[in-house]
């Protein structure tokens, strides 16, 4: 007889796919691959030296085995990290550069080649001071910007108040310029016609 497979052999390759998937090294491994740089060309294995072959230092290993009896230590175990991280040295902000300093180490320094990157190689635009100049020069000029825009708005309403009041003086002033000549000119004409019936009178009066 056939073996026929049914919904429970499904079932079955179904979980052991899952459990493939979701299984803790394959996770791993993928991880590694993933995160695995990429070879540099001339460097087998990135550059990193081969393991040694000679015997190991007898004082690191007394320390490396003094370590692991500490942490081992079933009724009080001590961590290094636990220890370095509970000590109130270790809290100062200023920790760092004290052991760069006592390690005499150049944290800017990498096993890349000057080629690829060279850490020395900087600009002087890069640093903190330079960039904090351009900043305030940027801010000066869009202040000064800022003043002289208003400034020029400033400008342009005073000349446009000064020219609607002189439009306007000259509006109010004009008519009455206007009626005052001809005020003047009305009563010239009325002293001239009274001295004309004055001298038409008085010969009339002297003919008589």
């Amino acid at each position: 007889m056939t073996a026929v497979s049914g919904p429970s052999s499904s079932a079955s390759q179904e979980a052991s796919s899952s459990q493939a998937l979701h299984d803790p090294e394959n996770d791993l491994s993928l991880v590694r691959r993933i995160l695995r740089l990429p070879p540099l060309t001339g460097l087998d294995d990135w550059g990193i030296p081969p393991d040694p072959t000679g015997p190991c230092d007898a004082v690191i290993e007394t320390k490396l085995a003094q370590f692991h009896a500490l942490k081992d230590n079933s009724s009080n175990p001590k961590h290094f990290n636990d220890s370095l991280m509970s000590n109130r040295s270790f809290r100062n902000p200023h920790l760092y550069a004290k052991l760069v300093e006592f390690v005499d180490v150049d944290e800017r320094i990498t096993n890349f080649p000057k080629e690829v990157w060279d850490p020395n190689d900087l600009d002087e635009e890069w640093f903190a001071d330079r960039i904090g100049a351009f900043a305030f020069e940027c801010i000066v000029q869009a202040t000064l910007f800022t003043m002289l825009h208003s400034l020029r708005a400033l400008v342009s309403a005073v000349v446009q108040i000064i020219s609607r009041t002189f439009i306007l003086r000259i509006y109010f002033w004009c008519p009455k310029r206007r009626s005052r000549k001809l005020v003047r000119s009305n009563s010239r004409r009325l002293s001239r016609r009274r001295s004309a019936r004055r001298l038409i009178s008085s010969v009339q009066v002297r003919l008589r």
